[in-house]
C-alpha cells in the first residue's frame, strides 16, 4: 500500500461495492421497484442501501467529512423488450354443459297432399252382365280430412249398343255420377269413358260402382270395363 493514503483505499473500496451492490439489486429486484442509495458529496460514488440493514449499509453518511452523503432514490423503468416467440398450443379442455334450448323456429311449409289411389287401379278388367252391377275399385278415406274423388273407366261391349250408369258413394251413399250410352253401327262393337266427380269428408268406405243399363233389340250385351282409375287427393276448403 505504499504510495496510497488510507482515505483513497477506503474511496476505491467503496466504489468496488457501490457498483456491485447496484448490479445486484438491479438483477434481483422486480421491475418498478423503488431503489435507495448514497451520493458521496466529494468523489460523486453512488452506493445502493440494503433495506432494513443497520448501520451505513443501511443508511447515508452525515457525519461532515470526505465520506459525508446526500440520499438519493429512483424507479425509472427501462424499454419493454421485444415480444417473445408463441408458446406451444395447450391441450383441449373439457366439454361444457349443453347450453340452453332454444326458441322455436318458423311453422314449415305445408307438405303435398295426400292422394289415396283405388284398389283396382288401372287392375283388371270387371265384367258387367246386363241388369247387374259391379264395384270396379274402393278406397278409405281417413276422417276429418277431405278429398277430391275422381273415378272413371273405359267401357266396351260384345255389341252394338250400350250404356252404363255409375256412381262414387260413401258407405253406400251416393256422392257422385256419371253415365254412357252409346251406340256403333251394325256389325261393330260400341263403347266409350264414363266418369264421375265428387268432393267427400272423410271418414268413410268410397267405391266406384257401374251398372249395367240392360238390353237392346234380341242380344244381350256385356259391359267391359278396363283400365279402371279411382283416386282421392286431399284437399283444402276456404271457409
Amino acid at each position: 500500500m505504499r504510495g496510497h493514503s488510507w482515505a483513497q483505499v477506503t474511496v476505491v473500496g467503496l466504489l468496488a461495492a457501490g457498483a456491485a451492490s447496484l448490479t445486484t439489486a438491479a438483477l434481483s429486484s422486480p421491475p418498478g421497484t423503488t431503489y435507495q442509495g448514497c451520493v458521496n458529496q466529494k468523489t460523486g460514488i453512488l452506493r445502493v442501501l440494503t433495506p432494513g440493514a443497520s448501520g451505513s449499509l443501511g443508511s447515508c453518511v452525515t457525519k461532515p467529512g470526505p465520506f459525508k452523503e446526500r440520499p438519493i432514490s429512483w424507479n425509472k423503468r427501462g424499454p419493454a423488450g421485444p415480444a417473445g416467440p408463441a408458446g406451444p398450443a395447450g391441450p383441449a379442455g373439457p366439454a361444457g354443459p349443453a347450453g340452453p334450448a332454444g326458441p322455436a323456429g318458423p311453422a314449415g311449409e305445408g307438405g303435398a297432399p295426400t292422394l289415396l289411389v283405388g284398389d283396382n287401379t288401372p287392375g283388371s278388367a270387371v265384367l258387367i252382365n246386363p241388369q247387374n252391377s259391379a264395384v270396379l275399385a274402393a278406397l278409405d278415406v281417413e276422417a276429418g280430412v277431405t278429398y277430391l274423388v275422381q273415378a272413371q273407366s273405359t267401357m266396351t261391349t260384345n255389341g252394338d249398343r250400350a250404356i252404363a250408369y255409375c256412381d262414387i258413394n260413401q258407405d253406400d251413399s251416393r256422392q257422385g255420377y256419371g253415365e254412357l250410352a252409346a251406340a256403333a253401327p251394325a256389325g261393330l262393337t260400341a263403347g266409350g269413358v264414363v266418369s264421375a266427380t265428387a268432393v267427400i269428408t272423410g271418414p268413410g268406405h268410397i267405391t266406384f260402382e257401374c251398372a249395367n243399363g240392360g238390353t237392346f233389340g234380341d242380344n244381350a250385351e256385356q259391359i267391359t270395363a278396363w283400365p279402371i282409375t279411382l283416386t282421392a287427393l286431399e284437399v283444402s276448403l276456404n271457409d
